[in-house]
Order: structure tokens, then C-alpha cells, then sequence
């Protein structure tokens, strides 16, 4: 891989970013609580979105509501708000939906479900899964989980919707859940911590940071532990994870994201962030 363009425009760390299933748009989300969206194509900023009032920008997701791929996005931010946004084609800027107080606490993840128009969102130790009409308001759906404390990491869709997987950072566990009716199908536990999650397209592997050497590859639903992606770690931090194909891409600390092959484990590339060519407006 080479670099084409630095994307310079929030004034604290981006916490989370999204393309569009087109791969057009790309969405940044940051600790100053401006939510940004760029033209992939030619490098400038589409729209910036001011969120100052409820803080930083934690997560976000593209969702579809019914008019096609990159024209609406949830986001959740550090007071446990979801905000909607939509637009009605790609010639038009993005309009405020709906804003839905969701969670006691900063919206770590969010999932989104095509195939039943649902939103899964994980805060506070919790999670909620929501229906989504087409005027992009969301409908809470019944969810009970027993809260022990436990920071809940991540939340994914599996079973063509019909399922969340709920991934747990302190106590190592993995929970299935049916989505409706709602009800526990299975518990596992891994053997290291779950900081970042995220699930393969075809939903046959979790890969997972460890909070102790890198990135575990699993086996999904019995995740049976497959490769180990290791490397240097200064500072302990979750790092985010992302697929391409049959490359994982993997946050670092020191300024080095580690690309990796998943079929044979072999480090790639390193992708350093610099700082050449810029694009700010």
C-alpha cells in the first residue's frame, strides 16, 4: 500500500472511522466532537458536523434506510446519545433524524443489522437494540442482561440479524444472544481480555486485541483460537481492527499501523501516519 492523502481537520484524537459500502465517503469521528465527512474521490471535506454539545464522538455506523447505502449514518457519543442522519441522494448534505438517549455512559460500538433494519449499541455495560423506521427514528427492542460490572467492548449482528454477540473486556466472556424473541444461546469464555472486536464479512472469524501482545484470529461460533498477530506494545491502549479482503489491519502506538496477511499470519506492511500531503478543507 502507499499513502495518497492525510486527512487533516479534527483538533483532538479520531476515535473511529467508517467508509461507505461504495467506498465514496469516508465518516471521522473525534474526541473534539465534530463528526466530518470526506469525498474519498477527490480528498476534501463534504460536511462537518459540530456535536461539541454532547462530546466526543465515540462510534459510528452507515445504515440504510431504504434509499440506499452511504446516504444515512448513526453515531454515538460520550453522553450515551445516537444521533441519525440522512440525506435523500448524493448530491444533497446530511440532515439531523433523530437523537435518542440510549445509554448511562459513553456509546462504545454500534452494529447495524440490514436485514431487519436494526441497531445494535453497546454503553455503559449495556446493550440496546433498536428498530429503525424509515424517518430514522429508533424503536427500543426488549434486552436483558445481567450487568456485573464488566466493561462490554463490542456488539455484532451474526445469523443474518437474527443474533448479537456481545464481546466482554475484563471478564474474557462471549455471549450469543436471540434477538427477538430475546434469550441467552450460548457463553464462552477466551483466555485473554477483548479490547477491540470485530467480526469477517462472512461472519466465520473474530479477530480480537488482547490487551497483552496484539491481535487473537478465532474461529466463529467456537472460537477456537486459529493465529496470533503479535507485536511491540508501549502503551498498553485498545486499539482499533479492521479487514480487507484477507488482510487485518491493525492500530499501533508508535505512530505504525501493522497490515497483515490473515491466510498465512505474515506482517505485510507498516503504515506509517506522516503528514505530506494534507487535505483540510
Amino acid at each position: 500500500m502507499i499513502l495518497t492523502n492525510t486527512f487533516l481537520a479534527h483538533d483532538s484524537p479520531v476515535n473511529v472511522i467508517a467508509l461507505s459500502c461504495d467506498g465514496t465517503i469516508m465518516l471521522t469521528a473525534a474526541d473534539d466532537g465534530y463528526l466530518i465527512a470526506w469525498d474519498l474521490k477527490t480528498g476534501y471535506k463534504l460536511q462537518e458536523l459540530n456535536c461539541v454539545f454532547h462530546g466526543p464522538v465515540i462510534s459510528v455506523r452507515w445504515i440504510d434506510l431504504g434509499k440506499g447505502d452511504n446516504l444515512a449514518f448513526v453515531f454515538g457519543c460520550a453522553d450515551g446519545t445516537l444521533q441519525v442522519y440522512q440525506r435523500d441522494d448524493d448530491q444533497t448534505p446530511f440532515i439531523f433524524c433523530s437523537s435518542t438517549s440510549a445509554h448511562n455512559g459513553f456509546v462504545q460500538y454500534l452494529s447495524f443489522d440490514p436485514n431487519h433494519g436494526r441497531i445494535a449499541s453497546a454503553g455503559g455495560g449495556t446493550v440496546h437494540v433498536w428498530k429503525l423506521n424509515a424517518g430514522g427514528i429508533l424503536e427500543s427492542m426488549t434486552t436483558d442482561v445481567n450487568d456485573e460490572g464488566y466493561m462490554l467492548q463490542s456488539v455484532h449482528f451474526c445469523n443474518n440479524g437474527t443474533n448479537v454477540v456481545l464481546c466482554y473486556c475484563e471478564s474474557h466472556e462471549v455471549l450469543c444472544y436471540s434477538v427477538d424473541p430475546w434469550s441467552l444461546k450460548w457463553a464462552r469464555q477466551l483466555s485473554t481480555r477483548i479490547g477491540h472486536s470485530i467480526l469477517s464479512r462472512d461472519r466465520q472469524t473474530l479477530f480480537g486485541s488482547n490487551l497483552v501482545s496484539g491481535v487473537d484470529q478465532y474461529k466463529f461460533p467456537l472460537l477456537e483460537r486459529v493465529r496470533s498477530y503479535s507485536y511491540p506494545i508501549v502503551r498498553n491502549r485498545i486499539m482499533q481492527v479492521g479487514t480487507l479482503g484477507t488482510q487485518l489491519v491493525i492500530g499501533g502506538d508508535d505512530g505504525f499501523a501493522h497490515l497483515y496477511d490473515t491466510t498465512t499470519g505474515r506482517l505485510l506492511q507498516m503504515l506509517e501516519h506522516t503528514r505530506d500531503k494534507r487535505h483540510s478543507s
